[in-house]
């Protein structure tokens, strides 16, 4: 067999649609076969972003083939976020929508996490959008405050809020590098007005304005599908953080003499 598979990878990293066909025309079974390492036909086909070849493979197999795992816990769908391929990854997850839940063995990261980690802003949102709620939660871990972290850093303000309005508890949860979103927000002056250097006759404008206070609010209308509706202000991130945090009885002040 892992003759045959070395035929078939090299297929596979030619781009050859129609010798894959026939291969498994005849051999039908050989779609679920694992090399040494655990990948399959699928996880070749994705890594090397042929999207013909993945739909094809996709629609001869099974919603639980899907979910086969190479040696170190990813599934084609993991493989795909890790690599940016959108495309690829909807595929797959129209088929079982199960993928997007399956974590990795090793650092048990789930695919949304992995592209974020990876700075692929478009597969970012369409995995947020299609990943289960409680699969971000802190009952299930670091996945979501990860999430978080990385969509803070890699300016995705419209997710991250989002987020933190629906999962509370993140606003001070540690990320798999030990770091909570204020930190990660303390580290990103550049975000906020106040922390962008101007040049003299901005700053003329700036001094002049006149803001009339309002009454505080912390709902921002936001919209996922439409990234740049509904959030003005990244500072806004801050009133779900500070909101939580002010709102625990264990919430201690400190104060430097």
């Amino acid at each position: 067999m892992d003759y045959v598979m070395d035929i078939v990878s090299k297929a596979v990293l030619d781009g050859n649609l129609n010798f894959i066909k026939q291969f498994l025309d005849g051999r039908p079974e050989a779609v679920t076969a694992q090399d040494p390492d655990g990948y399959t036909i699928l996880h070749m086909a994705v890594i090397a972003g042929h999207v013909e070849i993945v739909k094809e493979l996709v629609g001869l197999m099974s919603e639980k083939d899907l979910e086969i795992q190479e040696k170190t816990g990813s599934t084609a769908l993991f493989l795909a976020a890790a690599s940016g391929f959108t495309q690829i990854a909807q595929c797959m997850i129209e088929k079982n929508e199960k993928l997007v839940s399956i974590a990795t063995h090793r650092i048990g990261h789930i695919p949304v996490v992995e592209a974020s980690i990876n700075g692929y802003t478009e597969t970012v949102r369409y995995l947020y959008t299609a990943t289960p709620l409680e699969e971000l939660t802190l009952e299930k871990g670091k996945n979501g405050a990860t999430l978080l972290s990385y969509c803070i850093s890699g300016k995705l303000f419209d997710i991250a809020l989002d987020l933190l309005h629906r999962c509370p508890r993140l606003a001070i949860a540690l990320d798999i590098d030990g770091n909570s979103p204020v930190f990660i927000l303390s580290r990103m002056p550049s975000v906020f007005p106040s922390g962008s250097p101007l040049v003299f006759w901005q700053r003329w404008i700036y001094s002049c304005i006149c803001v009339q206070p309002t009454v505080a609010s912390d709902h921002i209308p936001i919209s996922i599908q439409k990234p740049h509706q509904g959030l003005t202000h990244r500072g806004c991130l801050l009133i779900p953080v500070c909101n939580y945090i002010s709102s625990r009885e264990d919430f201690q002040p400190r104060i430097w003499a």
